[in-house]
């Protein structure tokens, strides 16, 4: 198993370091791997899965991630029987399976991963930690996108307080976050004065036929 564990190991970085020209060759090299450890190790063993994590992984930045989905419900499903729906494995999987979701329409499945993510990774680690806040943002996003612009709101302010707590706020994450809060805020404020107008306007159309028609008593 020498041989497949380098293999592996190798595609893993190329597909860590966006793959480039190999990142094809790698998703094919995982899972060939991913063939092997099911029928030697077994589906459920530990490397198997980590294999089907990384093809996944390899495939999302194919940009297919309809095909991705698989090997990630694998990945998650059998984390979750053996180590817990909040070890870090877990829910590593259950985040890239929210954006494969995401990215095929799914989004209301993968906001409810994605919620499930940032809860426990900030139970565990608490707000200034780096995964705590990368949750947190791809959670706002992706709500953004649906949007449900308070959640997003949110989201961003809870990554904007814990970057400006780890990094400071003259660090470039920081200045990057408040480019996308302030675009909810806008969005929100765009959508208000919409909702303004619209009662102005429902305002006089109610006036105007209620307007006396002449003739006093």
């Amino acid at each position: 198993s020498t041989p497949v564990a380098g293999g592996v190991e190798l595609a893993r970085v190329l597909v860590r370091q966006g793959g480039g020209p190999w990142l094809e060759e790698a998703q094919l090299l995982l899972g060939q791997a991913a063939q092997t450890y099911d029928a030697r190790l077994g589906r459920e063993h530990t490397l198997t899965l980590h294999v089907h994590h990384e093809q996944a992984l390899a495939l999302l930045a194919l940009g297919r991630p309809e095909e991705a989905s698989r090997p990630l419900r694998r990945a998650l499903y059998g984390r979750e029987r053996q180590f817990g729906s909040e070890h870090a494995d877990t829910l590593a999987s259950a985040a890239a399976l929210a954006e494969a979701l995401g990215r095929t329409g799914n989004a209301v499945a993968a906001e409810a991963l994605l919620s499930r993510v940032y809860d426990a990774l900030l139970r565990l680690h608490g707000p200034m930690n780096e995964a705590v806040v990368e949750s947190a943002l791809q959670l706002a996003r992706l709500q953004l996108q649906m949007r449900e612009l308070e959640g997003a709101r949110a989201h961003f302010q809870a990554a904007l307080q814990g970057t400006l707590a780890s990094k400071g706020e003259d660090h470039a994450d920081a200045e990057a976050i408040e480019v996308e809060l302030a675009e909810v805020k806008a969005l929100q404020a765009k959508g208000r004065g919409q909702c303004g107008d619209a009662g102005a306007n429902h305002a006089l159309q109610a006036g105007g036929r209620t307007q006396p028609h002449g003739g006093g008593p």
